[in-house]
């Protein structure tokens, strides 16, 4: 009977395992948003979830794409981050997070959020091919521009 639990078990549960990469939690746990990225089963898209309190409700997250200033499509109940949440999340993208560390052309420096956010997705969807996002001539990230959200 082990066996065979075991066996169901590995068949199923390694398919389906999800996990959610919080950004910045450091930063997060003083404000009012959690932002994250899944990583697990969310398609093409490059996003975030920007929950708006620290309940995980789906029903108060925004979903905003990591390859341009915008709200992602793909989930149905995508609302717009009101504007005192807007200024905590640009603060949590543009505030270096010391202990997420990247290599850039010029050596290995603290990422900003953006850049840890971008990095995971890149790991966990892409395989390391930062395609989907602007890069400047050296190969460096360059970040998107979220205040015209």
């Amino acid at each position: 009977m082990k066996r065979y639990i075991h066996e169901v078990e590995q068949s199923s549960i390694f398919d389906t395992i999800e996990a959610m990469a919080q950004i910045n939690p450091q930063l997060c746990e003083k404000l009012t948003i959690r932002v994250d990225v899944v990583q697990g089963g969310e398609g093409p898209i490059p996003h975030m979830h920007v929950y708006h309190d620290k309940t995980l409700n789906s029903k108060k997250c925004s979903y905003v794409r990591l390859d341009k200033a915008e709200y992602s499509t793909h989930h149905k109940d995508n609302v717009p981050l009101p504007s005192k949440l807007k200024k905590q999340f640009l603060k949590v993208m543009d505030t270096i997070w010391p202990k997420y560390i990247i290599e850039t052309s010029t050596g290995y420096r603290p990422a900003t959020g953006y850049e840890a956010a971008v990095g995971t997705w890149v790991d966990t969807y892409e395989h390391g091919d930062y395609s989907k996002f602007n890069l400047d001539e050296n190969g460096d990230l360059i970040p998107v521009d979220y205040s015209s959200l």
